[in-house]
């Protein structure tokens, strides 16, 4: 079994990330249970991305080292062009659509990161969880993909 990182660099989420010319945050929709495997590998290639993680508890109720993704078959990756192509050649990637309001969703991912830092529950995303994807191939934002639940449900999420 490989190492366990969830987020890569990993002050990714507590600071914007620096401008590098190209590198746009996607959303990676993954193979079947591939989301851990994937973040090793962008681990490995030193591509910045970031996969929430729920704390996983053993049967006497203790948390352990190894937790689950919050959002099964999604990871969300900060990369330039030649950076997508090295995630989609991992063959762990089904689909990926970046993010039409950068912003947004790096305010959403920090989100995120907090309320699961602090121990809060976390609930499906709603209506004030917009992200606004763009289909990297056509280059047009989704308009009926307006909040995540919705980006992830048009991407195939169960």
């Amino acid at each position: 079994m490989g190492i366990e990182v969830y987020c890569y660099p990993p002050g990714l989420m507590t600071t914007t990330p620096a401008d590098v010319p190209g590198r746009l945050w996607y959303v990676a929709r993954t193979m079947a249970r591939q989301e851990k495997k994937l973040a090793r590998e962008l681990y490995q290639l030193k591509i910045p991305f970031y996969l929430p993680m729920l704390p996983r508890k053993n049967r006497r109720g203790h948390p352990t080292m190894f937790g689950r993704p919050l959002l099964s078959g999604f990871l969300f990756a900060y990369c330039d062009h030649e950076e997508r192509r090295a995630c989609l050649a991992t063959g762990r990637v089904a689909s990926m659509l970046v993010a039409g309001d950068q912003a947004k969703l790096q305010q959403d991912l920090q989100r995120i990161e907090s309320s699961l830092k602090e121990g809060l529950e976390w609930f499906p995303a709603d209506d004030s969880m917009f992200i606004g994807c763009t289909n990297p191939k056509k280059h047009e934002t989704n308009p009926s993909s307006n909040t995540l639940q919705e980006i992830l449900d048009s991407m195939g999420r169960d």
